[in-house]
């Protein structure tokens, strides 16, 4: 699992899976088995839910790709979030083949279900950036807070490559290779 809360009261509060479902209460699965997802390819993942609008909406690089209704109406106090496994119970529980293989960037909690607007323009801003300001104070649990947080396990933090220098000298390099290439022939 990229995410998983859990309480001491529910199993599964809410779940943002990388292998094959997405989860919201105790009995609320949104498998997303049909879609066709490539090694070592980017993506913007967004879950979004709302107990006033009783459903659960699935996004993928700004897409709303699969939404399931529920009754789920809040998620407990005094729960554990846990980046990279699945809890099979309260803050453990990991099961090795459940672990997240992968590399995460900007993820936040916010305190609302986002409108398909503002997660378009996360997606279409590009990994990289800011977070928007008119989505600052909705945040709930930030990328600086996983990023301060106890890590356990294989965790490894890694260059998102994100730097202007850096991304200047991708671009000239593969424009140095294009005009290079073009000259061969």
């Amino acid at each position: 699992a990229v995410v998983s809360t859990q309480s001491r009261s529910r199993y599964f509060e809410l779940m943002l899976s990388d292998y094959y479902h997405n989860a919201v209460g105790n009995s609320v699965y949104m498998e997303w088995t049909d879609m066709l997802m490539f090694k070592n390819e980017w993506y913007h993942f967004c879950l979004g839910w709302s107990a006033s609008s009783n459903r659960m909406d699935f996004y993928v690089n700004g897409v709303l790709v699969q939404t399931k209704a529920t009754s789920f109406s809040s998620i407990g106090a005094g729960g554990t979030l846990v980046v990279g496994q699945d809890q099979d119970s309260l803050g453990g529980g990991f099961d090795v083949n459940q672990a997240f293989g992968g590399d995460l960037y900007q993820l936040n909690v916010f305190a609302r279900k986002l409108r398909p607007e503002e997660i378009a323009a996360m997606y279409f801003d590009g990994r990289c950036s800011a977070l928007a300001s008119t989505l600052v104070h909705d945040v709930v649990v930030s990328w600086e807070d996983f990023l301060g947080a106890t890590r356990s396990g294989a965790v490894q933090e890694v260059s998102a490559e994100c730097s202007e220098r850096n991304f200047l000298g991708k671009v000239t390099q593969l424009v140095l290779e294009e005009v290079s290439s073009c000259r061969g022939h």
